[in-house]
């Protein structure tokens, strides 16, 4: 059972109102979003350091060592 006359009316134009609103609005954050900068990659969880430290110039290796089963 809906509501007739003028009040019905009112509600009708209302509701209408209301969705030509949400329309704009959407509108308005579509074209927002197209001329919005593209967003920063995100950064890579990857550690930039390396696993081992470098070997130093001249420093003795040891036999039987971890530094054996590093690759060169």
């Amino acid at each position: 059972m809906g509501v007739s006359g003028p009040e019905g009316d009112a509600i009708a134009m209302l509701i209408e109102q209301a969705i030509k609103e949400v329309q704009t609005a959407q509108q308005d954050l579509q074209r927002r979003e197209a001329q919005a900068p593209a967003p920063a990659p995100a950064p890579s969880a990857l550690p930039l350091t390396p696993a081992a430290p470098p070997k130093a110039v001249g420093q003795p290796r040891i036999e039987g060592s971890r530094d054996d089963m590093l690759i060169p």
